[in-house]
């Protein structure tokens, strides 16, 4: 997979505060009050779940389909028909 450059334009100071449990907190200051409580603990369980599972294991020189068995431990992912069932 190629990585993809280009011009660094973001100041360092930001960088370290873009970080994915920041962009949760900013994505949830505007969904938590649109949602039912049953959907906010939802997204807060997924939220935690992604951080301490999937964004560590994040390896922007491989495929992303190696996350997708992460997903499938807690029913996040799934396929609509299993592997090699096709029939064409």
């Amino acid at each position: 997979m190629k990585l993809v450059t280009g011009v660094d334009i973001l100041d360092d100071e930001i960088k370290k505060k873009l970080t994915t449990e920041n962009i949760y907190k900013i994505f949830n200051n505007f969904i938590i009050p649109l949602i039912t409580e049953e959907e906010r603990e939802f997204l807060e369980e997924l939220e935690q779940y992604l951080l301490k599972n999937i964004e560590p294991k994040i390896n922007l020189e491989e495929e992303v389909y190696d996350l997708f068995p992460i997903l499938g431990e807690k029913n996040y992912i799934q396929r609509l028909n299993p592997h090699g069932d096709d029939e064409r």
